[in-house]
């Protein structure tokens, strides 16, 4: 059995992507990730009342599908990460 893993778009059009490792499937996803989360930027928020300057979420490591994920682009992305299945032989276990 071939481990993959599925990368989703949730948005439409939607998508599923299969990939047979983790770089692979993160590399993907960057390429789907604007400059803008990578790297961040300095904003203006207003509530209405006041303005305040604020800093948007920079992604830390883009090698981590997980942070690519916490990114603005990236919500709209999921992964589906194969199982880490355990075999028992006596009382070996094997992964």
């Amino acid at each position: 059995m071939t481990e993959t893993y599925k990368l989703i778009k949730y948005s439409t059009p939607s998508w599923t992507k299969e990939f047979h490792s983790y770089s692979e499937c993160c590399e993907e996803l960057l390429k789907h990730i604007c400059s803008q989360c990578i790297n961040g930027e300095r904003t203006f928020i207003s509530n209405g009342e006041f303005v305040t300057e604020t800093d948007i979420y920079n992604c830390p490591d883009i090698r981590d599908i997980h942070s690519l994920l916490s990114t603005s682009c990236g919500c709209e992305y999921g992964v589906e990460e194969p199982e880490e299945i355990e075999i028992v032989i006596g009382n070996k276990i094997f992964k």
